[in-house]
């Protein structure tokens, strides 16, 4: 019986190695999956590693010679049609690729990794509440929180109203939990924003407003929900999560994320060229955008961080900007993106961020927010700060903060000295735009944005 045993073990041994080898290195890891199937002809797990090992090694046709007689031979095997899907999308062949994904979340619904490519597939082909539906899926089978399932049922039922509510309040209570966090910005992707324009254009008569996108506002027609022209000006803000959970990156050293960040920035700008005929006044209206340059791990060396400015400066030269002026943001040093918290690593500094847009003839979002929680975090002095952002600040958002993670805050609820740093604005940025940015600010009509107003009143 210890005879009969020790092949199995040694399989066992040899399947658990070549998976590892996947990630570190996938031609050795297609090696091994051969030299198995030569001892263990037709073994399924071997040959799944073996199509996985020549899709990551970059042979996506070897890889659907493989994976294809195996989907016929086990219909009944989600991960196998995953990976059947996941490789006829890199050959181009997105409607083959969707059914096998499909075959495969049918098979095994709890399938996150398949709901979110099936979800990037359908707005490639121009399906957004397809993929709107698809993404989440995605959420609601990356969910194990029991707390959290209510709202992703609701999610998944597009009850963005219902599910909002529920997520805003789990996060009274859980406010740093990642998921909820994650599931909120879903749901603010799907929510129309360009209907709240309309419906507080309808009660006041502000000096400037700013549309803050989501990645669903960028396939919907603002002539939907605007009409005529208006008399004061505009900025607008990108997003930072666009379709497929991808955060915008315009200083990443992934060409390929970059690539997409352009595309995707390039789409923005085309929007926002097409807003200017309702609002007039505004002759080259500001793109409010956060950069990217942000770490998971740790932050980046000197070096690095000049790497990620000189792409960024690259990246600038890429776009089409005529008719508008893009304005990066000041940044937090601990932002919170989709997955988790992040160093930030690039416009954190104002003596370095303002060194660069003068080198690139570029003026910035000055969040007062963030860069106070900067000021915090690494000692530098605030006012200080703000006076040398101040001739390169074409925006202001105003909110409080305190401490390290404390942004958004209600003006006179954190930290800042409000009297102190208008006095300093007023000097160094006078003819800067600005609005409230306060947490939750829009509800009730946005009775946060005006609490901010009032307290701001006769101080900036």
């Amino acid at each position: 019986m210890a005879h009969a045993a020790e092949p199995t073990g040694t399989l066992t041994a040899a399947l658990e190695h070549t998976t590892r080898l996947l990630k570190s290195d996938p031609v050795l890891a297609a090696e091994q999956a051969g030299e198995i199937l030569k001892v263990v002809p037709g073994h399924p797990l071997a040959i799944l590693l073996l199509g996985v090992a020549r899709r990551t090694a970059g042979d996506a046709g070897a890889a659907l010679q493989t994976l294809q007689p195996l989907a016929a031979a086990q219909p009944s095997s989600a991960a196998t049609h995953y990976e059947l899907g996941i490789t006829l999308a890199a050959l181009d062949r997105g409607a083959d690729a969707l059914a096998a994904l499909r075959r495969a979340v049918a098979l095994r619904p709890d399938m996150p990794d398949a709901w979110r490519e099936i979800g990037d597939l359908l707005v490639l082909q121009g399906d957004s509440q397809g993929a709107d539906a698809a993404y989440a899926q995605h959420i609601k089978a990356s969910t194990q929180d029991p707390r959290l399932m209510a709202a992703a049922q609701a999610l998944c039922e597009n009850k963005l109203g219902q599910a909002e509510l529920q997520l805003r309040e789990h996060l009274k209570r859980y406010p740093t939990d990642v998921a909820a966090i994650r599931m909120l910005a879903e749901v603010a992707g799907r929510l129309r924003r360009y209907h709240d324009a309309e419906k507080f254009l309808e009660i006041c008569q502000p000096d400037i407003i700013e549309f803050h996108l989501s990645y669903n506002d960028m396939e919907r027609d603002p002539a939907a929900y605007l009409s005529g022209t208006y008399d004061l000006g505009f900025v607008v803000h990108a997003p930072e999560l666009f379709a497929g959970s991808k955060l915008m990156d315009l200083a990443t050293a992934d060409e390929g994320l970059r690539r997409y960040s352009l595309e995707q920035t390039q789409a923005v700008i085309d929007i926002t060229r097409g807003l200017k005929k309702f609002f007039p006044k505004t002759k080259r209206p500001p793109i409010v955008a956060n950069i990217g340059g942000f770490t998971m791990d740790e932050p980046l060396a000197p070096e690095q961080k000049a790497e990620c400015y000189r792409i960024f400066a690259a990246s600038l030269a890429e776009l089409d900007l005529e008719g508008v002026e893009l304005i990066p943001q000041t940044m937090a040093p601990f932002p919170w993106h989709f997955g988790g918290q992040r160093h930030q690593n690039i416009f954190i500094f104002p003596e370095e961020s303002a060194a660069f847009c003068a080198k690139h003839n570029l003026r910035m979002c000055v969040d007062i927010s963030h860069t106070k929680l900067a000021a915090n975090h690494f000692g530098f002095d605030f006012a200080k700060g703000l006076a040398q952002l101040g001739p390169h600040t074409a925006h202001l958002h105003f909110g409080d903060a305190k401490g390290l993670d404390g942004e958004g805050l209600q003006v006179g609820e954190g930290e800042i000295d409000f009297d102190e740093i208008g006095a300093v604005l007023l000097k160094h940025a006078p003819g800067a735009s600005f609005i409230p940015e306060i947490w939750q600010g829009h509800k009730n009509m946005g009775e946060g944005f005006w609490t901010a107003l009032e307290r701001l009143e006769g101080r900036i």
